[in-house]
C-alpha cells in the first residue's frame, strides 16, 4: 500500500476498518488476518464494544474490524485523520 501510493505517509496515518455483516464474521476475519498480517507488523484489533479497554487499542492498530452497529467507531476514527 505504501509503495504504490507513491506517498510518504507514516504507516500510523493509514487505518483500515472492516465492516463485518455479523459479529460472528468480524471474529473470523479477526482471526484469520491476525495470523496472516501479523508477520508483517501488521496490527489487526477487533471492536465489538464488548470489552472495556479495546477502544484504547484501537489508536495503534492498522486494521480494525467491527460491525455495523458501532457508529462510534467510525465517529471517532475520523478524529484521528489530519485535515
Amino acid at each position: 500500500l505504501f509503495e504504490t501510493t507513491g506517498k510518504s505517509q507514516s504507516r500510523q496515518a493509514v487505518k483500515v476498518i472492516y465492516l463485518a455483516p455479523a459479529k460472528a464474521l468480524c471474529q473470523e476475519r479477526y482471526t484469520d488476518w491476525s495470523t496472516r498480517f501479523g508477520s508483517l507488523g501488521i496490527k489487526v484489533k477487533m471492536w465489538t464494544g464488548d470489552v472495556e479497554g479495546e477502544l484504547s487499542q484501537l489508536a495503534h492498530a492498522d486494521v480494525i474490524t467491527t460491525t455495523p452497529g458501532n457508529r462510534f467507531l467510525i465517529m471517532l476514527l475520523s478524529s484521528f485523520v489530519p485535515p
